[in-house]
């Protein structure tokens, strides 16, 4: 009796094991239908910027005479004193004060580096280049390794990019172009003119919780006459998004995708076989499969200022007027619109282009319009590192300026801010090297400034700083070195200048202290060597160490005693060093 208990136990767990495996992995996949981690990511342009790292630390001690120690030594050619080269360059090219031309036919066996900009026509091939300016690479060009710009890369028809090609700014690729990885925050693919992009207001912060299981369709009919699907889509079968469909979730296959004309992607796109996307689509996520990717013309992949991924591990195929938004890599290689065409007509067209310098105005990407819920929908990439904008207005109505939000947007020149806005916070506008003005419509609702809100904006000329804020946070205006109008309203209910608040301000001439200020803190005028003027009320009680440090030409004879008091106690004293101009 004993033995046939024991025999239906174990018969039951075998019976049911299973299926409790199989109702746990159910569960557990309810939970995320698909989760990309875009921090793994390594950086596109790991290739140049490792060489640039090199080469800059070198170059700085180059003595001229031919050679130079990078990984290893190399003959280098300066191309400012160069017009010709051999059909066979096995030097490193170094382009410094000129824009790089190089002539008709020549194959540039080593690395090239361009301080400038780049023009690149005829029968051309190059291991590899960078240029810190703009890049244009005429018809027919090869590359066996990388290629990347810190400003526009244009990349002409009937090109061969290598393994990567890359920008920091822009990357636009012509016709009937191989390709292996592209990166750029926006690639114009096989598009004769680039222009903005207005998306719809679907953002990821809409994606619904609810998933639809092994379905194969979704169309009008399946969302009870809907175009608007507000659900995600898991199937192991093939997945079908039907024409003018918006699918608010991702689509999770566990073989292939067809995405019909017209539809609008909200997530993620995954795949383990092939994906088809059809004309005018609008992929907001990313897109991954484990077989090819075809895409039609006038497909969208990702959206403005936010890294997207495009990941195939057989072929990507792009049709024309196309846009991606990040990242293009394709294990097996891919074209940018095949052109069906012969031989002879494809070397016709690169014997008769015209050499084009400069990027038209046509081309460039002047100003990117913004809206409320672009500033108020907090991601962890905002609109940092974007080389494209120019100009920002704020739209009324928002609240918060993120952190980092424009961190490094280095050609950014002028910024409005309306009187909505409340907190400006940490790194904001960090390293916006191009900054000259910051024009608040109102500031009566501002509050506060976070901590290097604007450190290292170079260009910033004068500041007007709101009345109803209490401190300036550590490092806010640190390294604005042309900085030398600061408006401080008598007004003002300022209590505290924190630690290196206006270090570096070096064309810094006066400064304002309003009558209820309490501190200054550790170096915050550090190495203002213009400051001639402070006023410091009596009611100060605090001066931090080096706060004037380096102050070389301040005059501080008017200061009540009490505050002359507090500068000969703290280390590096304008007093005690002697710089200072004190009346006895």
């Amino acid at each position: 009796m004993t033995l046939i208990l024991f025999l239906m136990i174990t018969y039951g767990v075998l019976l049911f094991l299973p299926l409790i495996g199989g109702l746990f992995s159910y569960l557990k996949d309810r939970n995320e239908p698909i989760f990309i981690d875009q921090g793994r990511i390594k950086d596109p342009r790991y290739f140049s910027k490792s060489f640039a790292k090199l080469f800059f630390e070198k170059w700085s001690n180059y003595d001229r005479k031919g050679e130079l120690v990078i990984s290893k030594s190399e003959k280098v050619i300066l191309a400012d004193d160069t017009e010709i080269y051999t059909d066979e360059c096995d030097s490193i090219v170094v382009a410094e004060r000129h824009d790089f031309i190089p002539n008709k036919k020549v194959n540039f066996n080593k690395e090239v580096m361009v301080l400038k900009n780049a023009y690149i026509y005829g029968e051309i091939q190059l291991r590899a280049i960078r240029a810190q300016g703009d890049m244009i690479i005429g018809q027919g060009v090869k590359i066996i390794r990388w290629i990347d710009a810190e400003g526009y890369l244009f990349i002409r028809d009937h090109c061969d990019l290598g393994l990567s090609a890359s920008s920091a700014s822009i990357l636009s690729v012509g016709k009937n172009v191989h390709f292996k990885r592209m990166f750029a925050p926006i690639i114009y693919l096989a598009m004769p003119i680039i222009k903005p992009n207005n998306h719809s207001d679907y953002k990821y912060s809409l994606l619904p919780s609810s998933i639809r299981r092994d379905v194969n369709t979704v169309n009008t009919f399946d969302i009870q006459g809907s175009n608007i699907a507000e659900f995600s889509v898991v199937s192991k079968k093939d997945v079908k998004i039907f024409e003018d469909v918006v699918l608010q979730g991702h689509i999770k296959s566990e073989k292939g995708v067809r995405i019909l004309d017209n539809s609008f992607i909200c997530g993620n796109v995954f795949a383990k076989d092939d994906i088809y996307i059809g004309k005018n689509v609008i992929v907001k996520g990313n897109v991954f499969t484990h077989g090819n990717i075809y895409l039609e013309d006038e497909v969208t992949i990702g959206q403005e200022h936010h890294i997207s991924s495009i990941v195939a591990g057989g072929r990507i195929d792009f049709g024309s007027n196309s846009k991606v938004y990040g990242y293009v890599h394709s294990e097996l290689g891919g074209v940018v619109f095949r052109e069906n065409i012969s031989q002879v007509e494809r070397d016709d067209r690169i014997a008769k282009e015209e050499r084009k310098y400069g990027v038209s105005d046509e081309e460039k990407f002047h100003h990117v319009p913004h809206t409320k819920n672009e500033y108020n929908y907090e991601h962890p990439i905002g609109f940092r590192f974007d080389s494209t904008l120019t100009e920002v207005v704020v739209p009324s109505g928002v609240e918060y300026i993120r952190r980092s939000m424009f961190f490094e947007c280095k050609n950014l020149t002028k910024v409005t801010i309306p009187e909505s806005v409340k907190v400006i916070e940490d790194f904001a506008f960090y390293g916006c090297s191009s900054l000259k003005s910051v024009n608040f419509e109102s500031s009566i609702n501002m509050t506060r400034i976070g901590k290097s809100a604007f450190e290292n904006c170079s260009s910033l000329e004068s500041f007007e700083f709101p009345d109803f804020i209490r401190r300036i946070e550590p490092s806010t205006f640190s390294g604005c070195s042309n900085l030398k109008d600061f408006k401080i309203s008598p007004n003002s209910f300022l209590e505290n200048i924190e630690s290196h608040a206006f270090k570096c301000c070096i064309n810094l001439e006066q400064f304002y202290c309003p009558d209820f200020l309490g501190a200054i803190g550790l170096s915050a005028f550090y190495n203002c060597i213009n400051l001639k003027n402070i006023f410091i009320p009596k009611t100060c009680r605090e001066i931090g160490d080096y706060a004037f440090n380096d102050c070389k030409n301040l005059d501080i004879s008017g200061l009540h005693p009490d505050i002359l008091s507090l500068f000969k106690s703290i280390k590096g004293s304008p007093i005690i060093s002697g710089d200072m101009n004190v009346k006895a």
